[in-house]
């Protein structure tokens, strides 16, 4: 691209001058190199630019608070997945479009990205302004010892290229097994950990393989760059707070993962796939930790799916909804095929608007149930092959 850029400016304006600028602007990145490991340059008329709540709308981007974050403490954001083009992290925490600062007053987030993203003339200065920084560890240590004070938060895309790599329409792939970067660097400045989960990241652009790429992706227009309009929301969990560890041995380190995968586990996100109106509010119910959807463990990556997926590739330790998460549109559609669509008439996507807390299935005699197992309204005894197919489907029967 800049090769590109550079041959333009020479053939519309000149060479000499394009050079001459070439060589102003090269000696400038070259006195500010430190910059991206040092702070960025934060601006905050630069977030708060208008053209970041027209971004955010496309969607529409939603930014869920669990919990408030004491402005007087350091936190690192584990942030998942990586998705195609990381957009849930970039608008929630690069600019003001979400409110990031009025959720989370007196925090300053620093979205962490490779250090070649700074090479790139005049996109360096726009990213720079936005808060992002390098993910090396110098950058991450400027932040997390003090030397920047106290209230940053430093988001890392724990999966990295990896996680970018296997990224699936309507499915979300975590690699955490062998990152512990993340989990070091909380440790030796007893910075707290903090989960963030991206619904809808990877809902952007269709995938395709074909003989010259496995990783052609599509999106709408006729040149498929523009993203699909699909809602994203980033759901911000509650702390684990780290006792400092100056030195951390290996035990250490491998408790404190495998106590950020029981968070993960804990804060049972799957209830969010199962509810998606809480995905289009800032504020979580009061009993959404006590609803009963579990993970289990399985084999080496941690995914949320449609299907508890048998023959999962090889990668981090995995966590799996057990229950099916099918869209609703998917499954009317199953209804039309299988008997006990004789009996049930549809389902329904929770609508709070309506005063409807869940999805629902409605039968043909007038009943509806809640798929936590509630009547909405009526009563029936279920025939078996509805509470098979129910059950299959998430629901869970009292």
């Amino acid at each position: 691209m800049i090769l590109f850029t550079f041959i333009l400016l020479c053939y519309f304006w000149s060479l000499s001058k394009t050079l001459f600028i070439a060589l102003i602007y090269g000696s400038w990145m070259y006195i500010d190199r430190q910059t991206p490991v040092r702070g960025g340059r934060w601006s905050i008329r630069l977030r708060q630019l208008y053209i970041w709540s027209i971004v955010s709308n496309y969607f529409p981007i939603k930014l869920v608070k669990t919990e408030d974050l004491d402005p007087s403490r350091n936190y690192i954001f584990g942030c998942h997945p990586h998705g195609t083009i990381t957009l849930g992290a970039g608008i929630n925490f690069l600019t003001e479009a979400t409110h990031f600062s009025t959720l989370f007053p007196g925090i300053h987030p620093h979205l962490m990205a490779l250090h070649s993203n700074f090479f790139f003339p005049v996109l360096r200065e726009l990213i720079l302004g936005l808060g992002e920084c390098s993910v090396s560890r110098e950058s991450c240590q400027y932040f997390l010892n003090g030397s920047a004070g106290q209230g940053n938060a430093v988001i890392i895309v724990c999966g990295g290229m990896r996680e970018l790599y296997s990224t699936e329409y309507e499915k979300m792939t975590f690699y955490l097994k062998n990152r512990k970067g993340f989990i070091r660097l909380s440790l030796e400045n007893g910075t707290s950990l903090v989960p963030v989960i991206t619904f809808g990241e990877n809902e952007h652009y269709w995938l395709y393989k074909n003989c010259i790429s496995n990783r052609f992706i599509w999106g709408r227009s006729i040149i498929g760059y523009l993203p699909l309009r699909h809602p994203v929301t980033t759901v911000v969990g509650k702390p684990i707070h780290v006792k400092q560890v100056i030195s951390p041995s290996q035990i250490d380190i491998d408790q404190l993962h495998d106590q950020y995968l029981q968070t993960i586990e804990e804060f049972s996100f799957c209830v969010l796939f199962r509810f998606p109106h809480f995905l289009h509010t800032n504020v979580l119910p009061d009993d959404w930790h006590k609803l009963p959807y579990k993970f289990v463990l399985i084999d080496q990556q941690i995914i949320f799916e449609d299907n508890l997926n048998e023959g999962v590739d090889v990668g981090g330790i995995a966590l799996t909804a057990m229950a099916n998460t099918k869209s609703v549109n998917q499954m009317n559609r199953d209804l039309r095929s299988h008997p006990a669509g004789r009996t049930i008439e549809r389902i329904d996507p929770a609508c709070p608007e309506r005063y409807d807390r869940y999805i629902h299935a409605h039968f043909k005699d007038g009943s509806a149930l809640y798929i936590n197992g509630e009547w909405k309204h009526g009563f029936r005894n279920l025939t078996n092959v509805e509470k098979e197919w129910l059950s299959e489907n998430g629901w869970i029967l009292r």
